[in-house]
């Protein structure tokens, strides 16, 4: 046994449902948010610094693992290209 409901209520439940204002969502405009974007940007960068750090050791150990120098290179070299 199920609910029986007229085809008048079936059509008007069909609108509601199929209404544009409910398939349909305009997003908000970015340009009003930009403040509230750059707070949790920042406020992200800042809850996963630890794990930015180890992915930057993770990188440049990595990179310099078999050199002859190791490590040391990485910031060395650098400070040479100037001269």
């Amino acid at each position: 046994m199920g609910i029986m409901a007229d085809a008048p209520t079936v059509a008007l439940m069909l609108q509601d449902l199929l209404s544009p204002s409910r398939l349909l969502s305009t997003p908000p405009k970015a340009s009003s948010n930009i403040p509230r974007l750059a707070r949790e940007m920042e406020r992200d960068l800042l809850a996963s610094r630890e794990l930015a750090w180890r992915l930057m050791v993770r990188d440049i150990s990595a990179q310099y693992r078999q050199s002859f120098l190791g490590i040391f290179w990485a910031f060395f070299g650098r400070l040479c290209r100037p001269f």
